[in-house]
């Protein structure tokens, strides 16, 4: 990415282009582990737009209708399975004002990814 206005047909210094930052003003990044049946199983990319939805183990306050709402986010990083465990880390970029909340659902074990199609709005 320029780190720097480029004028066309100069040539580009090193010190003009880094890598992308990995957050925007905004974001939080929030770290997922996900068991088998948590995501799909084809797993996902960096840059993919996810669903994050709440999978209370309590039905009770399921049917009470007391989940929280589906979280859009932007994958920005995922892991390979552990061997022992087949439990997956995913690393998902979320606004700000919802980090907190997903990071409960995260500790909790109680969040599923659907992967959104390519074009979703956001």
């Amino acid at each position: 990415v320029a780190l720097v206005d480029l004028a066309k047909g100069t040539l580009v210094n090193p010190s003009q282009v880094g890598a992308s930052p990995l957050l925007s003003a905004g974001q939080v990044l929030v770290p997922l582990q996900l068991k088998p049946g948590q995501l799909p199983s084809i797993g996902v990319t960096p840059g993919q737009q996810v669903l994050l939805v709440a999978t209370p183990v309590d039905t009770a306050a399921a049917s009470a209708g007391a989940l929280a709402d589906p979280i859009q986010a932007t994958v920005a990083e995922s892991g390979e399975p552990d061997a022992a465990t087949a439990v997956t880390v995913v690393d998902v970029r979320v606004p700000q004002d919802v980090g907190a909340s997903l990071a409960r659902m995260a500790a909790s074990g109680n969040v599923t990814v659907v992967v959104l199609p390519p074009g979703a709005p956001r």
